[in-house]
Protein backbone atom coordinates (compact mmCIF):
# COMPACT_ATOMS: atom_id res chain seq x y z
CA UNK A 1 0.00 0.00 0.00
CA UNK A 2 1.28 3.54 -0.99
CA UNK A 3 2.09 5.73 2.04
CA UNK A 4 0.25 9.16 2.17
CA UNK A 5 2.94 12.02 2.39
CA UNK A 6 1.49 15.13 3.64
CA UNK A 7 5.07 16.89 5.15
CA UNK A 8 8.54 17.05 3.73
CA UNK A 9 11.76 17.10 5.22
CA UNK A 10 14.23 19.11 3.27
CA UNK A 11 17.67 17.61 3.94
CA UNK A 12 19.56 20.06 2.70
CA UNK A 13 19.95 24.46 2.57
CA UNK A 14 19.79 27.14 -0.05
CA UNK A 15 19.06 27.16 -4.06
CA UNK A 16 18.03 23.68 -3.42
CA UNK A 17 16.05 23.64 -0.68
CA UNK A 18 13.94 26.60 -1.91
CA UNK A 19 12.89 24.95 -5.51
CA UNK A 20 12.22 21.68 -3.54
CA UNK A 21 9.65 23.68 -0.97
CA UNK A 22 8.32 25.32 -3.59
CA UNK A 23 7.03 21.96 -5.72
CA UNK A 24 6.13 20.93 -2.23
CA UNK A 25 3.99 23.96 -1.57
CA UNK A 26 2.84 23.80 -5.27
CA UNK A 27 0.96 20.23 -4.81
CA UNK A 28 -0.14 21.15 -0.89
CA UNK A 29 2.97 19.17 1.19
CA UNK A 30 4.06 20.97 4.42
CA UNK A 31 7.60 21.83 4.45
CA UNK A 32 10.08 21.43 7.25
CA UNK A 33 13.52 23.20 6.70
CA UNK A 34 17.19 21.98 8.54
CA UNK A 35 19.80 24.77 9.28
CA UNK A 36 22.89 25.53 10.84
CA UNK A 37 23.92 28.60 13.10
CA UNK A 38 25.12 30.14 9.88
CA UNK A 39 21.78 29.31 7.92
CA UNK A 40 19.64 31.33 10.60
CA UNK A 41 17.59 33.43 8.11
CA UNK A 42 18.40 31.69 5.05
CA UNK A 43 15.49 31.59 2.48
CA UNK A 44 14.85 28.20 2.90
CA UNK A 45 14.20 28.38 6.86
CA UNK A 46 11.87 31.48 5.97
CA UNK A 47 9.79 30.11 3.18
CA UNK A 48 9.35 26.50 5.37
CA UNK A 49 6.21 25.96 7.18
CA UNK A 50 8.49 24.88 10.47
CA UNK A 51 12.52 25.07 10.37
CA UNK A 52 14.29 22.95 12.93
CA UNK A 53 18.21 23.86 14.43
CA UNK A 54 20.71 20.90 13.43
CA UNK A 55 24.03 22.22 14.72
CA UNK A 56 26.97 24.79 14.18
CA UNK A 57 27.85 25.77 10.81
CA UNK A 58 30.69 23.08 9.82
CA UNK A 59 28.24 20.64 7.37
CA UNK A 60 29.83 17.93 9.00
CA UNK A 61 28.71 18.77 11.89
CA UNK A 62 24.92 19.81 10.68
CA UNK A 63 23.56 18.96 7.64
CA UNK A 64 25.74 16.02 7.26
CA UNK A 65 25.00 13.93 10.64
CA UNK A 66 22.68 11.13 10.04
CA UNK A 67 21.60 11.21 13.34
CA UNK A 68 20.07 14.88 13.51
CA UNK A 69 18.63 14.79 10.34
CA UNK A 70 16.34 11.77 11.65
CA UNK A 71 15.94 13.55 14.85
CA UNK A 72 14.68 17.04 13.24
CA UNK A 73 12.32 14.41 10.96
CA UNK A 74 10.78 12.78 14.38
CA UNK A 75 10.63 16.15 16.00
CA UNK A 76 8.50 17.59 12.82
CA UNK A 77 6.44 14.30 12.42
CA UNK A 78 7.80 14.31 8.59
CA UNK A 79 6.44 11.66 6.58
CA UNK A 80 9.62 12.40 3.83
CA UNK A 81 12.89 13.17 3.34
CA UNK A 82 13.83 14.86 0.34
CA UNK A 83 17.96 15.32 0.45
CA UNK A 84 18.10 17.87 -2.45
CA UNK A 85 21.45 17.63 -3.99
CA UNK A 86 25.18 17.01 -2.29
CA UNK A 87 25.20 16.33 1.18
CA UNK A 88 23.61 13.08 1.92
CA UNK A 89 21.93 13.11 -1.13
CA UNK A 90 23.74 9.87 -2.62
CA UNK A 91 24.79 8.58 0.98
CA UNK A 92 23.35 4.97 1.15
CA UNK A 93 23.90 4.51 5.19
CA UNK A 94 20.76 7.73 4.95
CA UNK A 95 18.97 6.23 2.66
CA UNK A 96 18.62 2.85 4.57
CA UNK A 97 18.25 5.09 7.82
CA UNK A 98 15.34 6.57 7.16
CA UNK A 99 13.85 3.63 5.64
CA UNK A 100 14.08 1.76 9.36
CA UNK A 101 12.70 5.05 11.26
CA UNK A 102 9.71 4.70 8.83
CA UNK A 103 10.62 7.64 7.14
CA UNK A 104 10.28 7.71 3.24
CA UNK A 105 13.63 8.82 1.45
CA UNK A 106 12.45 10.82 -1.93
CA UNK A 107 15.41 8.96 -4.19
CA UNK A 108 17.02 5.54 -4.66
CA UNK A 109 17.35 3.13 -2.49
CA UNK A 110 20.27 2.30 -0.50
CA UNK A 111 21.33 -1.01 -2.45
CA UNK A 112 20.96 0.94 -5.76
CA UNK A 113 23.00 3.87 -4.15
CA UNK A 114 26.18 1.19 -3.52
CA UNK A 115 25.57 -0.29 -6.75
CA UNK A 116 25.91 2.64 -8.70
CA UNK A 117 26.30 6.29 -6.51
CA UNK A 118 30.16 5.50 -6.50
CA UNK A 119 31.97 5.84 -9.74
CA UNK A 120 34.47 3.36 -9.08
CA UNK A 121 31.63 0.69 -7.82
CA UNK A 122 29.39 1.81 -11.14
CA UNK A 123 32.32 1.25 -13.04
CA UNK A 124 33.68 -2.25 -11.79
CA UNK A 125 29.41 -3.35 -11.89
CA UNK A 126 29.05 -2.28 -15.77
CA UNK A 127 32.72 -3.51 -16.53
CA UNK A 128 31.33 -7.06 -15.46
CA UNK A 129 27.72 -6.99 -16.63
CA UNK A 130 29.49 -6.37 -20.02
CA UNK A 131 28.91 -2.66 -20.60
CA UNK A 132 31.28 -0.53 -22.19
CA UNK A 133 32.69 2.13 -20.12
CA UNK A 134 34.56 5.37 -20.65
CA UNK A 135 38.24 4.59 -20.72
CA UNK A 136 39.89 5.21 -16.86
CA UNK A 137 41.34 3.64 -14.05
CA UNK A 138 39.73 2.76 -10.73
CA UNK A 139 42.55 3.87 -8.38
CA UNK A 140 42.43 3.97 -4.90
CA UNK A 141 45.93 5.45 -3.78
CA UNK A 142 45.51 9.00 -4.73
CA UNK A 143 47.82 8.98 -7.85
CA UNK A 144 47.96 8.18 -11.54
CA UNK A 145 51.55 8.30 -12.61
CA UNK A 146 53.16 5.71 -14.59
CA UNK A 147 49.71 4.44 -15.65
CA UNK A 148 48.90 3.75 -19.12
CA UNK A 149 47.22 5.88 -20.80
CA UNK A 150 48.47 9.03 -19.46
CA UNK A 151 50.24 10.45 -22.58
CA UNK A 152 49.49 13.44 -25.18
CA UNK A 153 47.28 11.11 -27.71
CA UNK A 154 45.49 9.76 -24.75
CA UNK A 155 45.25 11.91 -21.79
CA UNK A 156 43.64 10.95 -18.68
CA UNK A 157 42.29 13.57 -16.03
CA UNK A 158 42.04 12.51 -12.16
CA UNK A 159 38.53 12.84 -10.75
CA UNK A 160 37.08 12.25 -7.34
CA UNK A 161 33.67 11.77 -7.07
CA UNK A 162 32.09 11.76 -3.80
CA UNK A 163 29.03 10.17 -2.89
CA UNK A 164 28.39 12.95 -0.37
CA UNK A 165 28.70 16.04 -2.65
CA UNK A 166 29.07 14.91 -6.12
CA UNK A 167 29.49 18.62 -7.42
CA UNK A 168 32.42 19.11 -5.24
CA UNK A 169 35.21 20.84 -7.04
CA UNK A 170 38.02 18.87 -6.27
CA UNK A 171 41.39 19.72 -6.81
CA UNK A 172 44.54 17.97 -8.51
CA UNK A 173 48.09 18.75 -10.31
CA UNK A 174 49.00 18.42 -13.79
CA UNK A 175 53.09 17.92 -14.28
CA UNK A 176 54.38 16.92 -18.12
CA UNK A 177 57.76 15.39 -18.10
CA UNK A 178 59.28 13.19 -20.03
CA UNK A 179 56.59 13.63 -22.61
CA UNK A 180 54.03 12.39 -20.00
CA UNK A 181 51.88 13.41 -18.43
CA UNK A 182 51.19 12.98 -14.46
CA UNK A 183 48.74 13.53 -12.61
CA UNK A 184 48.40 14.30 -8.38
CA UNK A 185 45.29 14.35 -6.35
CA UNK A 186 45.59 14.48 -2.63
CA UNK A 187 42.35 12.72 -0.86
CA UNK A 188 42.87 15.23 2.05
CA UNK A 189 41.28 17.64 0.18
CA UNK A 190 38.09 15.54 0.25
CA UNK A 191 38.28 13.56 3.42
CA UNK A 192 37.73 15.93 6.32
CA UNK A 193 34.49 17.36 4.65
CA UNK A 194 32.81 14.07 3.00
CA UNK A 195 35.10 11.02 4.63
CA UNK A 196 36.13 9.64 1.30
CA UNK A 197 39.16 8.73 -0.10
CA UNK A 198 37.71 7.05 -3.02
CA UNK A 199 39.18 8.41 -6.65
CA UNK A 200 39.31 7.55 -9.84
CA UNK A 201 40.90 8.35 -13.34
CA UNK A 202 38.43 8.80 -16.40
CA UNK A 203 39.24 10.30 -19.75
CA UNK A 204 38.30 13.74 -20.54
CA UNK A 205 39.45 16.57 -22.40
CA UNK A 206 42.04 19.07 -21.88
CA UNK A 207 42.70 22.45 -24.04
CA UNK A 208 46.98 23.00 -23.58
CA UNK A 209 48.10 27.05 -24.24
CA UNK A 210 51.95 26.95 -25.27
CA UNK A 211 53.63 30.17 -26.26
CA UNK A 212 53.18 29.95 -30.22
CA UNK A 213 49.15 28.46 -29.83
CA UNK A 214 46.90 26.01 -28.22
CA UNK A 215 46.86 22.57 -28.57
CA UNK A 216 43.74 20.43 -27.80
CA UNK A 217 43.75 16.49 -26.93
CA UNK A 218 40.53 15.55 -28.94
CA UNK A 219 38.62 13.69 -25.98
CA UNK A 220 35.80 14.78 -23.73
CA UNK A 221 34.22 13.14 -20.50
Amino acid sequence: MTRQIRRVLVANRGEIAVRVMRTCKERGLETVAVFSDADRAAAHVLMADRAIHIGPPPARESYLVIDKILAACREAEADAVHPGYGFLSENADFADACSAAGIVFLGPSGDSMRLMGSKTQARATMTAAGVPVVPGDNGIDGKCEGRPGLTADGLYTLGSHVPEAPDADIQFRLIISDHTFHLHLAPGHVQPAFFIDDIHCKQCAFLLGFSNGAKHTGQRK
